[in-house]
């Protein structure tokens, strides 16, 4: 009977839930690894804190600050060279304008020959606008014609006239001889405004 009873209380023991302490036991195993793998985090973060600032160091792109520079120099002149080729190509454009408007009025102007007839006014190649102090008619332009040096005439007219014909045709960039007299000067404007040619 005490053996059956010795039995039974074997079986109890064997088959009693864990104690306090197993699971202190068990509990003490989990908390030492979070701690483990919290303790782990806190390095990566650190280690990421420290790849983070070292980024400052590394140049943008992977290209380095000199290379940057010279990029930059690069860009801006070949946009300076831009603007100036816009730039040119709005002088053609202008030339262009200029020129289809002078041969207009060079056709009008080739039925005009009575003394105060209006003559239609050329424009500059350089500004697309009408050239300052161009005659008006063409009793003006043959005033130009009679200035001669003489008495009746003093030589500063006759420069005063000569400079007058040269900055026309400066205007329409047609060239002339140097020291061109201003019979030639005369006849150049002439046949640029479309007037017939005088011998004087």
């Amino acid at each position: 009977m005490a053996s059956k009873n010795q039995h039974e209380a074997e079986v109890q023991e064997h088959d009693a839930p864990p104690t306090d302490a197993s699971q202190h036991g068990t509990n003490n195993t989990s908390t030492s690894e979070e701690s483990s793998h919290t303790s782990r985090g806190i390095s990566n973060t650190g280690d990421l804190r420290q790849q983070f600032n070292a980024l400052g160091n590394v140049p943008v792109a992977g290209i380095p600050q000199h290379q940057l520079n010279q990029s930059l120099i690069i860009i801006g002149t070949q946009l300076t060279q831009m603007k100036q080729q816009i730039a040119t190509m709005n002088g053609n454009f202008m030339k262009m304008q200029a020129r289809m408007h002078n041969v207009e009025c060079r056709f009008d102007n080739s039925g005009r020959c009575e003394p105060t007839t209006q003559i239609m006014p050329l424009y500059s190649l350089v500004t697309n606008q009408p050239i300052p102090n161009f005659p008006s008619t063409v009793q003006a332009l043959s005033r130009l014609s009679q200035i001669n040096a003489s008495l009746a005439y003093p030589q500063s007219n006759l420069n005063a006239a000569v400079s007058r014909l040269k900055s026309i045709l400066d205007a329409l960039e047609i060239p002339y001889p140097p020291g061109a007299q201003k019979a030639v000067l005369m006849n150049k404007v002439r046949f640029a405004i479309g007037l017939r040619e005088t011998s004087t």
